[in-house]
C-alpha cells in the first residue's frame, strides 16, 4: 500500500504554530512565576531556606537554617516594623539563588519565617546567656518605677524630735527599823504613814530647840516651817532650781539651816517678802499642800474652781491657793482627817497630817507603794 505524502505547506504551518505556542507558554509561566514570587515575598515567606547569601569576597553573610539559630544580617539604617522584613529586589534574589531554588522553598511555613525574622524586630526582650552557654533566658525589661518624692524641708523641720527617755523614779528604800514612838499607838489613823517614813529616816522624834526626843513624835501638834523643811529634804531628791536665800531670821548655826537652804533651792519652800523665813511658825494646811504641789510640779487639769467645790469649806480657800489645792486633789495628795469633805485649809497642819501628805506625794511620784488609807481624798 503506497503512502500518501503530506503537503509540505501544511507541515510548515504546524511547525510554526507549535513554536508560537511554546513562546506563549514560556511567557505565561514566567509571568505567573513572577506574580507568585512577588506575592510570596510580600507575605513574608523566606524562599531560600538554608541557602547562603555571600558577600563580595565569597564569605557567607547568613549562616544556619530556619530550624537552628540564625545570625541576623545587619544592614545599616534598616528600619523594621511588625509588617516589614529586610529584603532585596526580585532580580537580586533570582540572580543569587536562582528561580528554581526559590520555587523549591515555597513550602516553608510562615511561622518559621517569622522566627527567623524575630531578632531583627524592635523589642524590649533581652537575651541573657548563662555562664555555661547552655540556656538562654528571656527577661523583660520592666519600666523604672518613679522615685519617691523627697519629704519637703518644711515638713522635716516641723516633725517633732523624739523625746529623751525619762529615767524611772528612784524608790525610797528602807534604811532602819521604825522608831517606837510611845505617843503613836496601834490603831492611830496615821501610824502606817509615820512608821513607813520613820523606816526611811524622813521623820524622827520631835525636835525642840535642837534636842530630839527619839520616843516622842507628837502627831497632833502643828508642824513648824523648820520641821517641814527637814522632812522635805529627807523625803525628796532636791536639785538647785532656785538660788539660796540668806534669811534675816535664820542664824548660821541654826539646827535646820541646811534643810531650809535645800528646800528653798529645790523649789519646795520660800521665804516671806520681808526677807524672813520664820522657821518656828506653824504651817497652815494649804501651805503644806502648796509645798507638795510646787515641788512635785503637779498642775490642775480642768477648771480649778470646779474641782475644789467637792470640799464643804471651799469658799475659805484663798484665791491664790485654789489652783494648788485643785492640783493636790487630782494628784491624790490631800488627806482629810476625820472628815473627808472638810479641807480646813487655814488650820495648822499637824505632824501626822504632813506625814500622810508627804507619803501620798511619794506615791504620786512612783517612789513608794500606796497605803490603803481611808482618809485620802480620791481624785
Amino acid at each position: 500500500m503506497s503512502q500518501i505524502p503530506s503537503d509540505p505547506g501544511t507541515d510548515r504551518r504546524r511547525r510554526s504554530l507549535s513554536y508560537d505556542e511554546l513562546i506563549a507558554m514560556f511567557v505565561a509561566f514566567l509571568t505567573l512565576g513572577s506574580v507568585l514570587f512577588w506575592g510570596l515575598t510580600r507575605a513574608g515567606v523566606n524562599l531560600f531556606g538554608n541557602v547562603g547569601l555571600f558577600d563580595a569576597d565569597g564569605a557567607p553573610s547568613i549562616v544556619g537554617d530556619l530550624d537552628g539559630d540564625v545570625a541576623p544580617l545587619e544592614l545599616p539604617n534598616a528600619e523594621l516594623d511588625d509588617d516589614d522584613v529586610i529584603g532585596f529586589g526580585a532580580a537580586e534574589i533570582v540572580g543569587a539563588a536562582g528561580a528554581g531554588s526559590a520555587l523549591g522553598n515555597i513550602g516553608q511555613s510562615a511561622e518559621k519565617a517569622t522566627q527567623a525574622l524575630e531578632p531583627q524586630r524592635t523589642t524590649r526582650s533581652q537575651s541573657v546567656t548563662t555562664p555555661d552557654d547552655t540556656d538562654t533566658i528571656s527577661t523583660d525589661t520592666a519600666p523604672t518605677p518613679p522615685q519617691q518624692e523627697a519629704q519637703p524641708a518644711a515638713e522635716r523641720e516641723a516633725a517633732p524630735e523624739p523625746e529623751e527617755p525619762v529615767a524611772p523614779p528612784v524608790p525610797l528604800e528602807v534604811t532602819q527599823e521604825a522608831l517606837k514612838f510611845q505617843d503613836v499607838p496601834d490603831g492611830y489613823w496615821a501610824k502606817p504613814y509615820i512608821d513607813a517614813l520613820s523606816e526611811r529616816d524622813v521623820f524622827d522624834g520631835i525636835i525642840v530647840d535642837g534636842v530630839e526626843a527619839e520616843d516622842t513624835f507628837k502627831p497632833d501638834e502643828p508642824i513648824t516651817r523648820a520641821q517641814l523643811a527637814r522632812a522635805i529634804t529627807k523625803a525628796f531628791p532636791l536639785s538647785d532650781e532656785e538660788s539660796a536665800i540668806s534669811f534675816s531670821d535664820v542664824a548660821t548655826d541654826f539646827w535646820a539651816i541646811d534643810f531650809i537652804n535645800e528646800s528653798v533651792k529645790g523649789g519646795y519652800m520660800n521665804g516671806f517678802t520681808d526677807g524672813s523665813f520664820k522657821p518656828d511658825v506653824n504651817v497652815p494646811r494649804v501651805q503644806a499642800l502648796t509645798a507638795m504641789v510646787t515641788g512635785s510640779k503637779s498642775a490642775a487639769d480642768g477648771d480649778a474652781g470646779e474641782i475644789v467645790k467637792r470640799y464643804s469649806d471651799a469658799d475659805t480657800i484663798q484665791d491664790w491657793a485654789v489652783p494648788k489645792v485643785a492640783a493636790a486633789t487630782q494628784a491624790g495628795l490631800v488627806v482629810n482627817h476625820p472628815d473627808l469633805s472638810a479641807l480646813n485649809p487655814n488650820e495648822p497642819a499637824t505632824r501626822a497630817e504632813v506625814a500622810a501628805m508627804i507619803y501620798q506625794t511619794l506615791v504620786a511620784q512612783g517612789r513608794i507603794d500606796p497605803i490603803d488609807g481611808e482618809y485620802v481624798v480620791q481624785p
